[in-house]
């Protein structure tokens, strides 16, 4: 029809627009023709932007969701409030549309929020507990009360909201030091005790090689075993031990 009718016009004036006119009339009725009328059925945004399937206009406005950080918790009426301006929001154009995209991502991000939390309550707990641990004021004699006060602007002790949460995390640590309190001292008995009956063996061991030394036989020189056995391991005392076999 629009070549119909730009050829009816370069008939209609022959003499009157003359050559360059006719064509140039000619040629935006062929253009015309071409276009693609605008009817507003499309999906896009207030760009103009055209988004090739539905899905990648729904892909649109649930990304448009989580970089305005909207919580699964908001009405429709406050989501539209916080995104309304950003252009996104009319890649869907029916407003059913955009609320049944909404009704079906908040499903999907509540759980994925309640386990973020879980994540961070985790996180937060290990927190606190490493602080405690770290912090050598801190003895199984210890009160909750002098300790929440000294730790109460700490990040870590604030990151734990829960009061009974912080002083069930307190206690743990206390009986975690309470148990290395009581294994440092059963090695440093045991340590003690080895101390001693080993003692009467040096003390042989060198009165022997003396008596060696004085017979002609080449001297020996064995110092006593060390009274500090706290810094000495098992592999040190074997050692000690197999020399003088």
């Amino acid at each position: 029809a629009a070549a119909a009718a730009a050829a009816a016009l370069s008939t209609a004036v022959p003499g009157a627009l003359g050559g360059a006119a006719t064509a140039a009339a000619a040629a935006a009725a062929a253009a015309a023709a071409t276009a693609i009328p605008a009817t507003g059925a499309e999906d896009g945004d207030a760009n103009g932007f055209m988004y090739a399937t539905k899905e990648e206009a729904r892909k649109a406005l649930t990304d448009l969701f989580m970089d305005k950080g909207v919580l699964s918790s908001w009405q429709w009426d406050k989501v539209k409030r916080a995104v309304a301006a950003d252009p996104r929001f009319n890649a869907l154009k029916r407003e059913n549309e955009k609320k049944n995209v909404w009704q079906t991502w908040r499903v999907v991000r509540a759980r994925e929020e309640k386990e973020e939390a879980r994540q961070q309550a985790r996180q937060a707990k290990q927190g606190l507990r490493e602080l405690f641990l770290s912090n050598s004021d801190i003895t199984p004699e210890s009160r909750w009360s002098d300790i929440s006060e000294v730790h109460k602007e700490n990040p870590a002790f604030l990151a734990v909201t829960d009061e009974r949460e912080r002083l069930d995390i307190f206690r743990d640590v206390l009986d975690e030091k309470a148990s290395i309190r009581r294994e440092e001292q059963r090695l440093a008995r045991n340590v003690c005790c080895l101390r001693d009956a080993l003692r009467p063996w040096c003390l042989l061991v060198s009165v022997s090689l003396m008596l060696v030394g004085k017979t002609g036989s080449p001297t020996v020189t064995v110092r006593p075993f060390p009274r500090d056995m706290k810094r000495y391991t098992h592999t040190h005392m074997q050692l000690f031990a197999s020399a003088h076999h």
